[in-house]
């Protein structure tokens, strides 16, 4: 079965608990009860040497990469940062700001963000793929699996 980079690997069981799997079952998968799932995101079910069954289920994700500069890379401690989301997750310029400030807290907020108007500071820019934001919608684009975001401060100088 293949997996590509986008790609996370749960497993669940019909019972309540997994604290009862045995020591051995630590494998390099992420483990959790999933209790609705569609006959459709179950590839395969397999013991794998549990007593338990374990079904297996592919989730894929969309990954976008953000690029951070000057002071916002002082704030994130970052040069880049690769966030994840569900496929299928309507994902925008505005999203990833908000999953962002939720992730770097306070000083991402007051640096990004108009403490009075609660909207993104106008001296911001936002790049996609080497393309402005404004060129398309906005912080209500679309970011699609791949993208790269950058968010430009303003240049100074003389």
């Amino acid at each position: 079965m293949y997996f590509s980079e986008s790609t996370s690997v749960f497993a669940h069981t019909s019972e309540t608990s997994f604290l009862s799997l045995p020591s051995t079952s630590k494998r390099n998968m992420w483990v959790e009860r999933m209790s609705s799932l569609s006959s459709d995101n179950v590839l395969s079910r397999n013991s794998l040497n549990f007593s338990l069954p374990i079904y297996i289920l592919v989730i894929q994700t969309l990954r976008i990469s953000v690029r951070f500069f000057t002071t916002l890379r002082e704030v994130t401690g970052k040069r880049e940062e690769t966030l994840q989301f569900a496929k299928g997750d309507s994902v925008t310029v505005n999203r990833v700001l908000e999953k962002l400030a939720e992730e770097h807290g306070k000083r991402f907020v007051e640096y990004v963000y108009d403490t009075r108007t609660k909207e993104v500071k106008g001296f911001l820019q936002f790049l996609i793929n080497g393309r402005s934001t404004s060129s398309f919608e906005g912080l209500q684009t679309k970011l699609t699996n791949g993208d790269v975001l950058a968010i430009i401060p303003p240049v100074g100088g003389g």
